[in-house]
């Protein structure tokens, strides 16, 4: 995918598909509820972030007008309006709350109606495009949408992702962010957004059904998300690489029972121990293919998260880890000769030094050697004190230069083709948001 501004990616997900509509003159006025679809405003939920609000219901009108030649008044929920109101997303009117505050997944949306309003709630974005798709084919109905019109249902498996070609090893990874707490704080209420692990826990879960990986690949995994996360993983056939013997894994590898074994696995501690949180740790895992009895090692890790202008020190702490992840590879490739996956939040862009001395080391950056490329970054405002925005605190550069979340791959002989990079992806905030800071990334790999 070439990089994109976040507006286009809206705009991918809300207007551009829905542009392959046939547009046609209004040959009479359309009827909503028994009235002319030009009596009603579009009302976007203020608290929102403008893509997610203002900008949506602004799309939305477009494509009315468009198709319909109904220009529609776009408006605030921070206001009373005395026109009859078609309300987009999380408004703060009844009707609207009547879906978000009810249980519902990113898949689930809905339309309510009350007779002289109507509200398109959806779970996630694509959710949410669903029910707009269906009002547009209710109005282009020759009764158009009346009273009765109150479809409800998921979306759940009409988005697929389909793998690359040849594709037998797709890995997820994520940053699932250790925010432990049982109270919402408040930016997180302003914007009717909800941070606590019970409901991003639901969120990651819809994620893996989404992309089904082989592999999933975590980091700041707390045992509070661990508790509720890893039975739904379970349920999807997931089995863990290393069970909390000893202690918790905060960078745990999940993988598919029906498709791998487990050769090897063990978790090692990130020096030097005054730069690390207790959650820096490398969990290393030999997994042999059940098929073909192929072998691939799977690395995840998180390095030092602060740099120097918060702690001096910092940035060679995490050079000093990369140097002790590459020493254990090393030593284990006496044993396994095979294709190494390295997976993680290194909390370092591929420009600063501790990335470099891994490229150094012959790992490449599995985005640079793929057939289809995201070079987003990946990264936007999510945080306890300010809440979320899906603003991108660093610009998007050419190669992907400013993502900190990484896979690479290593120990590959070109000549053998012994693993082939066929995609690489960002799973962006328009499926995920809001969940981590991070955004997941992904990769589709043939293994020979």
């Amino acid at each position: 995918m070439k990089t994109r501004h976040l507006f286009c990616m809206m705009a991918l997900c809300f207007i551009a598909a829905l542009q392959i509509l046939p547009l046609q003159a209004a040959s009479k006025a359309k009827s909503l509820l028994s009235r002319s679809l030009s009596d009603f405003i579009l009302m976007y939920p203020t608290a929102s972030d403008p893509e997610d609000g203002k900008k949506v219901a602004e799309g939305f009108a477009r494509i009315l007008e468009k198709k319909f030649g109904v220009t529609l008044e776009v408006v605030s929920d921070s206001l009373r309006h005395s026109k009859p109101s078609i309300m987009v997303g999380p408004t703060d009117r009844g009707l609207s709350q009547k879906f978000y505050e009810s249980r519902h997944t990113a898949y689930d949306y809905a339309v309510h109606n009350d007779g002289r309003n109507i509200a398109l709630c959806g779970g996630g974005v694509w959710a949410l495009e669903k029910s707009f798709r269906l009002l547009l084919a209710a109005l282009d109905s020759p009764s158009g949408a009346g009273r009765e019109f109150s479809p409800s249902g998921s979306i759940r498996g009409e988005y697929l992702f389909p793998r690359a070609d040849s594709c037998n090893l797709r890995i997820l990874n994520q940053n699932v962010w250790r925010y432990d707490g049982d109270t919402i704080p408040k930016w997180w209420r302003v914007r009717r957004k909800d941070c606590r692990n019970a409901v991003r826990a639901a969120g990651y879960a819809d994620v893996v059904s989404a992309w089904r990986p082989d592999v999933i690949t975590l980091q700041e995994y707390s045992p509070r998300m661990k508790a509720l996360l890893e039975p739904v993983l379970a349920e999807q056939g997931y089995v863990k690489a290393y069970y909390d013997s000893l202690r918790h894994n905060f960078t745990p590898i999940y993988y598919r029972a029906d498709k791998f074994e487990v050769v090897r696995v063990s978790v090692d501690v990130l020096e030097p121990s005054e730069f690390n949180t207790g959650m820096n740790t490398l969990t290393t895992a030999v997994l042999r293919f059940k098929k073909n009895q192929r072998l691939v090692v799977v690395m995840n890790t998180q390095l030092w998260s602060h740099y120097d202008k918060e702690k001096k020190g910092s940035n060679f702490a995490k050079v000093a880890q990369v140097k002790q992840l590459v020493a254990l590879a090393d030593s284990l490739k006496r044993d396994f000769d095979v294709p190494f996956v390295l997976t993680g939040d290194m909390s370092a862009t591929l420009s600063m030094l501790p990335m470099k001395q891994l490229m150094t080391a012959a790992y490449v950056p599995a985005v640079w050697k793929a057939a289809s490329k995201d070079f987003r970054n990946g990264y936007h405002d999510c945080s306890l004190e300010g809440g979320y925005s899906r603003k991108q605190p660093r610009p998007d550069v050419a190669r992907g230069m400013n993502a900190v979340d990484h896979i690479f791959i290593g120990n590959i002989k070109e000549a053998d083709r012994t693993l082939k990079v066929q995609a690489f992806g960002r799973i962006m905030p328009e499926f995920v948001f809001p969940l981590s800071p991070h955004a997941p990334c992904y990769t589709d790999l043939w293994v020979r």
